[in-house]
């Protein structure tokens, strides 16, 4: 059970539904309130044959399965969130990790704050992986790095930080240097964006399909994002499976999985300063030879691994 949308905790139980499939196993996908109350109700009469996979969205229907999983994807931020909606998140997290028989979190960043700020206790780590469309469209895209060029993909909004990338690139365009940004998203900032920042080579793609995206992507040199504290990133382990250089906040479940290699941390993400540094340093050609290894990528059992270690929880 996930909410249909775009974002990243569908594409992560897209790719869940996969592998358990790739395993032999049948998999009924519930996306709506009614349908979940529905089909929990007949599994209670049913001998308890099904396992419930869920999240944030459908973890109170824990309470009608014999075997059940709850994902906890990440966590509020008292900065960002109102003081409603915060508590609403974390008494949800506690609540719904109570009425399922196993909890799991994507990034043992998230099991800390988990188990050390809410009381929550998680049984295990579970990593995120590759959205189940990157073997297909993100790998035929040939990697054509464009000198100077960095990428952003996410929501654009005050929260994101995105003015501040802008600043700090135009600290480092001031120095004479030529950069292209790419902002690929949409969002309620655009607008003030684009006034504040009218650099041609700034440039706004708005929402990009995942080929589109993985195209804009493979030419880039660099990624960033400024969330000061990322439970795990899934566009951040895109574009680090593709090898570019990311300038991200030195703090998240994102230093669990992005190689040392390619990874420009940066203490302060407020800091225009630092942010221009670490957006220079990935730019230097020193590093551009440097590559991850990719070894495990193999869409053979891929997916199917990762759904093992949910059956491996029960």
């Amino acid at each position: 059970m996930y909410p249909q949308t775009n974002g990243g905790v569908a594409e992560v139980c897209q790719s869940l539904n996969k592998g358990i499939l790739e395993l032999g196993y049948e998999v009924i996908l519930i996306n709506n309130f009614v349908d979940a109350l529905l089909f929990s109700m007949k599994n209670v009469f049913s001998n308890n044959k099904h396992v419930l996979i869920s999240n944030l969205h459908y973890g109170i229907f824990g309470v009608y399965f014999k075997h059940s999983i709850f994902i906890i994807h990440g966590f509020p931020q008292r900065k960002h969130e109102g003081y409603l909606r915060y508590n609403k998140v974390v008494l949800g997290h506690k609540f719904f990790s109570f009425l399922n028989k196993k909890t799991i979190a994507v990034s043992y960043f998230t099991k800390f704050v988990s188990e050390n700020f809410y009381n929550i206790k998680v049984h295990t780590v579970i990593h995120n992986i590759l959205p189940f469309d990157f073997f297909s469209t993100a790998l035929k895209h040939k990697r054509e790095k464009a000198p100077n060029t960095i990428t952003f993909v996410g929501r654009v909004i005050k929260e994101k930080g995105v003015d501040r990338i802008l600043k700090a690139v135009d600290l480092i365009r001031s120095e004479g240097e030529k950069v292209v940004v790419n902002i690929i998203g949409s969002g309620s900032f655009i607008p003030e964006l684009k006034t504040n920042f009218p650099d041609t080579d700034n440039i706004f793609h708005g929402y990009l399909s995942s080929e589109k995206k993985y195209e804009v992507l493979s030419k880039s040199n660099s990624f960033i994002s400024l969330h000061p504290a990322e439970p795990f990133g899934i566009t951040v382990l895109e574009a680090s499976t593709l090898g570019l250089h990311c300038c991200l906040s030195a703090i998240g479940g994102h230093t669990e999985f992005v190689p040392h290699e390619i990874f420009f941390p940066i203490n302060n993400v407020h800091d225009i300063n630092e942010i221009a540094i670490a957006i220079s340093k990935s730019f230097m050609p020193v590093f551009h030879n440097i590559l991850p290894d990719k070894s495990y990528l193999n869409e053979d059992k891929y997916y199917n691994k990762y759904a093992q270690q949910f059956l491996n929880v029960l």
